[in-house]
């Protein structure tokens, strides 16, 4: 998979060629400056409001799957009292992140997959 380009990325890309191509100084500090302008704004953003219910969702789901005394599938979190009010896809989507970053690990056991914590 090809490395995900970032703006800042981007802007090294522009003053590298600029530099190669001998292009005036002021174009270079420019896009220089722009870089370190969307770096100042990237750095300065907060987590919406959505993010914040999720991030508590998402301990919620993995305090579910850490309580189980069997691994669990996606529905069967679904159909947990504190996961009633979303949807499956939401559910999911939840998981998604908790298995990338290590905090659950996702098996597919037989025709279905089943979600248990990591062990520690």
């Amino acid at each position: 998979m090809a490395e995900k380009k970032t703006i800042l990325n981007q802007y090294a890309d522009v003053v590298k060629f600029l530099a190669e191509n001998d292009a005036p100084d002021e174009l270079i500090k420019f896009i220089n400056d722009r870089a370190r302008l969307h770096a100042k704004k990237a750095e300065n953003r907060k987590p919406t409001k959505n993010q914040i219910a999720n991030d508590e969702l998402r301990e919620k789901v993995l305090e579910i799957v850490r309580t189980a005394d069997k691994p669990l599938t996606a529905t069967e979190i679904l159909n947990t009292d504190v996961a009633t009010l979303i949807s499956i896809q939401k559910v999911t989507a939840l998981l998604t992140p908790m298995v990338n970053d290590g905090r659950l690990v996702k098996t597919a056991d037989k025709h279905r997959t089943v979600y248990t914590v990591k062990a520690e």
